[in-house]
């Protein structure tokens, strides 16, 4: 059997560089998406990781329903550098698994390729 490698394509850019644009149209046309900012999104809502994130940040960042304040979280650690890197100690680790997975198993299916959005994570990494 000579079946063709699957391509991975990562999607880089600033704030309205036009990778959610590249990200549909590379749907269109068959190829699975991993979101790094949706996988982000479901993880402010994991219990485990809501709990790290109000005990290292306080009540404040809580919302009224019980969720992350996504908005207050944000002002909270773009203001400050060393609690921007408390929020990606915190929450990137799962991230990178919940990609890795999501990643493993498109790859073990049958179709095409795979494009990955991944804007948020680049920065963190070449932290580390």
């Amino acid at each position: 059997m000579n079946r063709q490698a699957k391509r991975v394509i990562g999607l880089l850019g600033g704030i309205g560089s036009g990778k959610s644009l590249v990200a549909l149209i590379l749907r269109d046309l068959g190829a699975a998406i991993v979101d790094a900012d949706a996988i982000a999104g479901d993880c402010l809502a994991d219990p485990g990781i809501r709990r790290s994130l109000e005990k290292e940040f306080g009540p404040r960042i809580a919302g009224r329903d019980g969720t992350i304040d996504r908005k207050a979280l944000a002002d909270l650690v773009f203001a400050d550098e060393s609690l921007r890197r408390k929020l990606h100690r915190i929450v990137h680790p799962e991230i990178l698994r919940r990609m890795r997975a999501d990643l493993d198993r498109t790859l073990a299916e049958p179709g095409p390729g795979l494009a990955g959005s991944l804007p948020g994570l680049v920065a963190p990494l070449q932290e580390r």
